[in-house]
């Protein structure tokens, strides 16, 4: 169970019981705490390939841009095998204080 939270200098400061290593003191940058924005990814164009066998065909794409630093990813990463029809790719983004978006 925590302590109360102490908030000196942009960070949160708060302690907890740690099992058998006992009470740790751990902190967090403010930002975490009031940060409840979801990032808003730009994904690329629709892509339409003509697949020239049965298996498929392979897909490249630009990246997906963010106004923001976030981590990416892919359901389908650029460069794979898409079957022939239609195959939603999803982009994931999630930044640092860990509020995701598709």
């Amino acid at each position: 169970m925590a302590d109360q939270l102490v908030e000196q200098g942009g960070r949160v400061f708060f302690s907890a019981e740690q099992g058998r290593q006992g009470r740790q003191l751990w902190t967090l940058p403010v930002a975490v705490l009031t940060d409840f924005t979801a990032p808003d990814p730009r994904c690329p164009a629709d892509v339409v390939l003509d697949s020239p066998a049965a298996e498929g065909a392979v897909a490249t794409y630009a990246p997906s841009q963010s106004a923001e630093a976030v981590q990416l990813s892919y359901s389908q990463v650029s460069g794979s095998r898409f079957v022939v029809g239609t195959t939603a790719a999803e982009v994931t983004a999630r930044d640092l204080s860990g509020n995701s978006a598709r």
